[in-house]
């Protein structure tokens, strides 16, 4: 039932399907409330809505959808908290909440019984407070996406104990802060993509990075990173690499030009290198 450009609520005989598995709206143009008689679909699996013009709260009802795996929300406009219910969901697999305008806190519960949950992404909502000490707990987490809200306080380095994440996505909290006595971690994740913009580091450009060696996107612009820029990280033939707006400084790798080639998207933006050539240049 998506890209129907359907207009309204959901109308309520939807409701009546109590054996309905499957509920994919999204992409339309429905508005309104979402009605806390989505609860009596006890046998849904995955609902998705995302893309539409919802308001109002999440319903708490939510959280009595035992059987649900998959529930994506994302781009409408809930406002309000994240339900607290969400966490009893025990069979929940992905959570996406993205481009909302959802506050207050991540709840703290939330990692206590999502033991199944491999996706999260609350990106680009209002959230605030810190990450939940609870996440460590979540034995099958693959993605974590929070870029781009309110978030405070240090950044843990028990999210790099996640052994199976692969996505870190952090950018954009502007309150977040790294402790740089972190720089000795070994972390037991290996991670695909890494977001850390605007978190607060400082000093050279994290070493335990180049554990990572299935790094293809990584984006560290807009902090105090210092000194030069690496070699191991030349190395790494790193798809996507965004440094900008830091205030790195040196002579730039001659092996960072032979991989070129295989290097996507690579911002240096704002920084003051001396390039191969023994020539001074910016780089945009």
């Amino acid at each position: 039932m998506k890209q129907n450009n359907f207009t309204g609520s959901i109308p309520p005989q939807v409701f009546w399907l109590s054996r309905l598995r499957f509920l994919d709206m999204s992409s339309n143009k429905l508005t309104g409330d979402l009605s806390k008689e989505v609860s009596s679909l006890q046998n849904l699996r995955e609902l998705s809505l995302e893309e539409n013009r919802f308001g109002g709260s999440i319903p708490e009802e939510i959280g009595n959808l035992s059987k649900l795996q998959q529930l994506s929300l994302r781009g409408n406009s809930f406002v309000g908290r994240i339900p607290s219910s969400l966490v009893s969901l025990k069979e929940l697999q992905v959570l996406d909440l993205r481009e909302n305008s959802l506050s207050m806190e991540i709840p703290d519960e939330i990692g206590d019984h999502l033991t199944n949950l491999t996706t999260l992404v609350l990106s680009d909502n209002k959230l605030t407070g810190g990450i939940p000490s609870s996440l460590q707990k979540l034995g099958k987490l693959e993605t974590i996406r929070f870029e781009n809200n309110l978030l405070s306080g240090e950044i843990p380095s028990w999210l790099f104990d996640i052994k199976t994440l692969k996505k870190l996505f952090l950018g954009g909290n502007n309150n977040l802060t790294w402790n740089n006595n972190n720089e000795k971690i070994v972390p037991k994740c290996l991670l695909s993509q890494l977001s850390m913009k605007s978190c607060g580091l400082s000093g050279k450009i994290p070493g335990w990075i180049s554990t990572h060696k299935s790094l293809v996107f990584l984006d560290l612009s807009e902090n105090q990173l210092e000194g030069p820029f690496p070699e191991w990280l030349a190395e790494m033939d790193i798809g996507s690499i965004f440094l900008s707006d830091n205030n790195l400084s040196g002579s730039l790798p001659p092996r960072l030009f032979r991989t070129s080639e295989s290097i996507g998207p690579f911002s240096l933006a704002q920084q003051f290198f001396w390039g191969v050539a023994r020539k001074c240049w910016r780089c945009y």
